[in-house]
C-alpha cells in the first residue's frame, strides 16, 4: 500500500507542478497517460510503476494473500526510483 502511495503522490505532485489537472484517482496508469499526453514520461525502468496500482484500494481493503510475485525489493525500487526522477524533473523546470 504505500508504495503505491508514494508512486502515486509523487506523480500527482508532478502533475501539480505542471499545471496539468488530474480525476480523483488511484490508477497509476492513469496519472502516466495524463503525463504522456503532455510530453512527460517516465525512463523506461520505471515504465511499469503502474503494477502497484492493485494495492491502493484491493490489497488494503479486502482480506487477500499477497501474490507469491509480489517483490518488496522491486516495489523500493520502483519508489525511489519515481520520486527521484520526478524531483530532477521538478527541479529542471
Amino acid at each position: 500500500f504505500h508504495a503505491q502511495q508514494a508512486v502515486e503522490k509523487s506523480l500527482k505532485a508532478w502533475l501539480v507542478h505542471l499545471g496539468i489537472d488530474y480525476p480523483k484517482v488511484h490508477n497509476i496508469e492513469t496519472l502516466l497517460e495524463l503525463l504522456s499526453a503532455q510530453g512527460h514520461t517516465l525512463p523506461p525502468d520505471l515504465a511499469d510503476a503502474s503494477k502497484l496500482t492493485p494495492f491502493a484500494t484491493v490489497f488494503r481493503y479486502e482480506d487477500l494473500p499477497f501474490s507469491a510475485g509480489f517483490d518488496r525489493m522491486d516495489a523500493l525500487r520502483l519508489v525511489q526510483g519515481v520520486r527521484a526522477f520526478v524531483e530532477k524533473s521538478v527541479g529542471e523546470a
